[in-house]
């Protein structure tokens, strides 16, 4: 949670910036604190180590030990935050995370398909291949 916080909150910064170009400083001072690749880098750090906890969470959490079906939901939190990061990165949207969230369509199928499987997994699902 902590680093999809993260994301979301460089990503805002980044499009700030991108949107207010070299006077970003003079009209938001915590942008000074900020170069653009400086920016760029946070972003991208940010999602993989959200997509990299959250499959540490998937495989050895204790929810993840009583249901292993639970790894199930990890390619849907990878794509959705590698599909975030190219939206961010070829629109510069990212100012209003919770907007391009639910009106990207390939993120809205992510959230479905990723609590549609968390819902199977908590049920019981039980996976011949992980026990």
């Amino acid at each position: 949670t902590m680093a999809l916080a993260l994301l979301f909150g460089f990503s805002k910064r980044r499009s700030e910036r991108l949107a207010m170009g070299e006077e970003a400083a003079l009209t938001r001072p915590a942008l000074a604190g900020y170069s653009g690749p400086a920016l760029d880098a946070l972003v991208v750090f940010s999602g993989g180590l959200a997509a990299l906890s959250y499959g540490v969470y998937a495989i050895q959490s204790a929810t993840a030990l009583a249901h292993p079906g639970l790894i199930l939901t990890a390619p849907f939190v990878l794509y959705g935050v590698a599909r975030y990061l190219q939206m961010s990165f070829s629109t510069g949207e990212g100012q209003e995370p919770d907007v391009l969230i639910f009106t990207d369509r390939h993120l809205v199928w992510s959230l479905i398909g990723f609590f549609g499987t968390a819902l199977l997994a908590l049920g019981g699902l039980k996976l011949p291949f992980v026990e």
